[in-house]
């Protein structure tokens, strides 16, 4: 509000509104399943507890790629048809918009850490985590919003969720399940590349004007089948590259 102005407030509560709405959906798998890891945590062994995570993790993965991908696609269109007769100021910041989106999913990818860890008891261990993490937000933000507008506090707020995600996946890694934190690696570089096939995708086949809600849900529809099958083919890739890949797997 002060470095920008209430219209442009205006105009990122409306996208903050989706991505909201998206990251309430992801929350309730890593909230629903919090009281089972900390019973884990307590009742069963390190082995047992990192194979429950493995799946946990994998699930949470899935679904905010799954919706933050098709929202990459549906945000612009969405925005354009919710705002339509207002023409106090241009709605329209695809750049933005993705930007936030990304936040959003990373976000989303950090709670699963952040939950385990906290339900063990490492609150002051990663108090400052958080702290790091507020400060990154604001200090970009600031630094950038009178420059960029939007995009600055954007990028703000990516930087921050991308430095605490690594910060919590690690901390989890070495002090709580005990294991590598190349398997963190490893899963944002496949959420990565399913997520720009999709994208690669969808804008090929797929590039015709949205211009009512009908064709937004049919777009909606279309882009969450395509996510999910590029998710699959990557995986079954995956698996048939590891499967190969061992001597001691007969076909």
């Amino acid at each position: 509000t002060l470095f920008a102005g209430l219209k442009t407030v205006s105009v990122y509560t409306v996208y903050n509104a989706v991505v909201t709405g998206l990251a309430s959906i992801v929350s309730a798998i890593h909230s629903g399943s919090r009281a089972s890891m900390g019973n884990l945590l307590v009742t069963e062994t390190a082995e047992t507890v990192n194979d429950r995570f493995d799946l946990l993790e994998f699930i949470e993965n899935a679904a905010a790629v799954i919706l933050f991908t098709t929202g990459t696609f549906l945000i612009l269109p969405f925005v354009s048809l919710y705002t339509k007769g207002v023409t106090d100021i241009n709605y329209s910041e695809p750049v933005f918009g993705v930007l936030l989106l990304i936040g959003g999913g990373i976000g989303c990818i950090k709670g699963a850490y952040s939950d385990l860890y906290l339900t063990a008891g490492k609150f002051k261990e990663t108090q400052k985590f958080a702290i790091m993490e507020a400060v990154i937000n604001v200090t970009v933000s600031i630094a950038l919003v009178s420059w960029l507008g939007l995009i600055g506090v954007a990028i703000g707020t990516v930087s921050a969720m991308a430095v605490r995600c690594v910060c919590d996946a690690a901390f989890l890694s070495k002090n709580v399940i005990h294991r590598p934190v190349k398997k963190f690696v490893k899963l944002v570089l496949v959420d990565v590349g399913i997520s720009l096939s999709s994208l690669l995708l969808f804008k090929l086949f797929f590039s015709y004007q949205i211009e009512s809600w009908g064709k937004w849900i049919i777009s909606g529809i279309v882009s969450v089948a395509s996510v999910i099958s590029t998710a699959i083919n990557g995986i079954l890739l995956g698996l048939s590259i590891s499967s190969s890949c061992s001597p001691n797997v007969s076909i």
